[in-house]
């Protein structure tokens, strides 16, 4: 609806004209659309891009490393899926059958 209504009023202000409506709002989609800062765990700032950039990075292999801690807090945020009856069909030995 916003988008509607900015095209309404570049028509009135500017006549029919396309080109220069998307030209202008894909400009302001790519102001908006910007990370500008963020804050580390204990409230630091960083402005710069390869700070952030590192500290995202930082951020997710510390989430996704090995560490008992972090497979615990993914884990622990998933709906199980699996059913104790499907686990220990998973989990029993092969039958020569199913080869």
């Amino acid at each position: 609806m916003y988008w509607h209504q900015c095209a309404d009023k570049d028509w009135l202000r500017d006549g029919v004209n396309i080109n220069f409506f998307h030209a202008s709002t894909s400009i302001k989609k790519k102001r908006q659309n910007k990370i500008k800062r963020v804050f580390n765990d204990v409230g630091v700032e960083f402005e710069d891009e390869e700070d952030m950039k590192n500290m995202v990075l930082d951020y997710f292999h510390q989430l996704f490393s090995e560490s008992p801690n972090s497979s615990d807090f993914v884990t622990n945020h998933m709906a199980p899926c699996i059913s104790a009856a499907m686990n220990s069909t998973l989990l029993s030995p092969f039958q020569d059958e199913e080869f």
